[in-house]
């Protein structure tokens, strides 16, 4: 079984090999225009609720996880995206400023960093890459499991990093 959304992106693709073969005269007629897509609600309002906080927050790996936590922590404190954090070098750091170009946008933000936020940065700028593989000690790629782990022990509802990015800007809306 596919989800909606699985599905309605694979038509396009498929839609789009059509009209290709159609403009270079290997076939008559896209097929799939004719099959209507399927509607689908993907709104995602999942956040953090404070009071689910501190045990997300105490529930990550002691040994493994301190790392994925501080990353976490600042995601929550500045709403960075999973790879500009992830992404994240000495040279983007400026005092108590981080600027960036962002991955998605290509846009170069600057982005002030609380007390909480810049303890953390402080604490991982040693040169290079802030946030390094423990194996390979290049960029992590991601820290779902971490997240999932901790969410499990805390007992609380699963979240996402981009879920932590939309409960900074839930509180800083609500601010």
């Amino acid at each position: 079984n596919r989800k909606p959304a699985t599905l309605c992106r694979e038509l396009s693709i498929l839609s789009k090999l059509f009209s290709m073969a159609v403009n270079d005269d290997l076939c008559d007629y896209n097929p799939c225009a004719r099959i209507e897509k399927p509607s689908f609600d993907n709104t995602q309002v999942t956040i953090l609720p404070y009071e689910s906080e501190d045990k997300f927050f105490a529930n990550f790996d002691k040994w493994k996880g301190q790392q994925s936590k501080d990353i976490c922590t600042l995601v929550l404190n500045t709403g960075l995206r999973q790879n500009d954090v992830l992404g994240l070098t000495s040279f983007q750091v400026d005092g108590d400023v981080l600027r960036l170009v962002q991955g998605k946008t290509t846009r170069v933000v600057e982005i002030p960093l609380n007390d909480t936020a810049l303890e953390i940065v402080q604490r991982y700028n040693k040169g290079g890459l802030l946030f390094k593989s423990s194996k390979t000690g290049k960029q992590l790629r991601s820290i779902r499991k971490a997240i999932a782990s901790a969410c499990t022990r805390a007992e609380i509802d699963p979240i996402t990093i981009r879920d932590l990015r939309r409960t900074f800007a839930t509180r800083l809306a609500d601010k």
